[in-house]
């Protein structure tokens, strides 16, 4: 897995930079064979923004997020990408030949 970290308008310390590598080493999980993430940091006045770009077998997912720190707006950005991702894995499932959608304990028929 390749991850890659664009500083734009800040300086990124050595912490930061292990928070986003950790992040980044903890999301293989959730991906079937994670090929590479990108972190774009960006800060503009008191508000840092954490763009990335995750791409993987299942597809390419793209999050962005705002916040007063940069762990803040980093786990935001990573959540929206799983977020992402279990919508797109969700569709996939409830895909079905017969019509019915995958429900609770039960199938039901799509609406």
């Amino acid at each position: 897995m390749l991850v890659s970290i664009v500083q734009r308008h800040t300086a990124l310390t050595a912490a930061q930079k292990a928070m986003l590598q950790e992040l980044s080493t903890r999301s293989e999980k959730n991906f079937a064979r994670l090929d590479d993430i990108e972190w774009v940091v960006t800060k503009e006045k008191l508000q840092v923004t954490v763009a990335v770009r995750l791409r993987a077998r299942s597809g390419v997912f793209r999050a962005r997020a705002s916040a007063a720190n940069l762990s803040l707006a980093a786990h935001e950005a990573i959540g929206r990408v799983l977020t992402q991702r279990r919508r797109t894995k969700r569709s996939v499932v409830d895909r079905r030949d017969d019509e019915t959608r995958k429900g609770v304990g039960r199938r039901r028929p799509l609406r």
